[in-house]
């Protein structure tokens, strides 16, 4: 029973640091590579090498998004985040609250 109740705990950790980083990512107060890098070292548990061996990516590749240097293709993008559950996609620059107003 106490392994359920841990295991629900790392479950609701796992969410919340999912939905912080596509919430920070959306906004644009989290770069694609540090949310990326987070959800590796928080989720995953890997070091860049072994993270790019899982999901196929260079080493190379995976350490130039991570650190903003690199301009991934949506492909690459959409490989490295499947593992996560998450994928690219399209955020509007328009508020819900003032749809005339860009954020």
């Amino acid at each position: 029973m106490n392994n359920i109740v841990a295991n629900s705990q790392e479950q609701l950790s796992r969410r919340e640091i999912l939905t912080q980083v596509e919430q920070g990512i959306a906004r644009g107060d989290l770069l694609l590579g540090e949310g990326l890098q987070r959800l590796r070292k928080e989720i995953s548990g890997l070091n860049q090498k072994d993270f790019a061996k899982l999901t196929g990516v260079s080493l190379r590749t995976l350490a130039g998004i991570e650190s903003g240097q690199a301009n991934p293709t949506l492909e690459t993008i959409n490989q490295l985040f499947s593992l996560f559950g998450l994928r690219v996609g399209l955020v509007s620059k328009y508020s819900e609250a003032n749809p005339n107003k860009i954020r």
